[in-house]
């Protein structure tokens, strides 16, 4: 007989970060790039094939970022790409401008609770990391 409990992503309940850090040869990306992302492929498949429906996930995902990311336009990336330019400048990694590009902190203490891992570079350097949190906020606010 099978088992009848529903699977559970985390078996403890805990969700560990640091085991999404290793995925191997993808990308982490922000909610703005997912959602050019998952566009594109979508119209060019809906383009190469007129009886083409996008899969249920795949449009669950895309209703998902017109949510979150409504005024993200997905026809040109510029504004997406100076944002990732102003984290790597940082020496922030993807795992962690994905993060700080999607949760969008305000204050350092609140970008250094949500990523813990930015603590070892930017404790002595806040200053640093303010002018990176300020600079995701404007990006993203011209959007």
């Amino acid at each position: 007989m099978a088992d009848e409990r529903p699977h559970k992503a985390f078996p403890d309940g805990e969700f560990n970060a640091a085991e999404l850090r290793d995925l191997g040869q993808c990308n982490a990306l922000s909610n703005q790039e997912a959602k050019i992302v998952l566009k594109r492929f979508m119209d060019s498949s809906s383009a190469a094939s007129k009886t083409w429906v996008a899969p249920p996930l795949a449009q669950k995902a895309m209703d998902y970022l017109e949510k979150v990311e409504a005024k993200t336009d997905t026809s040109h990336s510029r504004t997406v790409e100076q944002l990732r330019d102003t984290v790597t400048r940082a020496q922030v990694d993807e795992f962690e401008m994905a993060l700080l590009a999607n949760l969008t902190p305000e204050t350092v203490d609140e970008a250094l609770s949500i990523v813990p891992s930015l603590k070892d570079r930017f404790e002595e350097n806040k200053e640093q990391l303010q002018d990176v949190l300020n600079e995701i906020v404007t990006l993203k606010q011209l959007q």
